[in-house]
Order: structure tokens, then sequence, then C-alpha cells
């Protein structure tokens, strides 16, 4: 079975979550969230910063069609 998590991002009152279906553990998101902030060049823009997360996610963890991660409805 899968360790799923959300990862939020936020900056003041706006947030965009993403679904993340393996490896939820802060064990493994921790390490790819440093890594990810390190390689990231744009901070302040949510929505931006979340669409890289994606893009990013999906060149370090291989390129096949499913990823495994969504977008999550904030509420």
């Amino acid at each position: 079975m899968s360790t799923r998590c959300q990862i939020e991002f936020r900056s003041g009152s706006t947030r965009r979550t993403v679904y993340r279906h393996w490896d939820g553990s802060p064990s493994a998101v921790i390490p790819d969230l440093l890594a990810f902030l390190a390689w990231s060049r744009r901070r302040g823009d949510v929505e931006y910063e979340t669409a890289n997360f994606l893009y990013w996610s999906k060149r370090e963890h291989g390129a096949s069609d499913q990823l495994g991660f969504g977008v999550c409805a904030n509420l």
C-alpha cells in the first residue's frame, strides 16, 4: 500500500495543494521538497511554484506517463 500525502504551497491567504500517491512519509517528502526548493528559482507565486513542483517531480522521478500526483481543492 502506498503512503499518500498532501503537500500545500502557500503565500498569505493563497494556497494550492498537491496530492502525492506514493512516498508520502516525512523521510521521503522532506528531502524531495528541499531538493525542489534548491532547484526552483521563483518564490512567492504559489500557483507557479506548485506547477513547477509537479514538473520537477516528473523530471526527477522518471518520465512515466502516470506519476501519481494530483491537484486538490483547497477548502
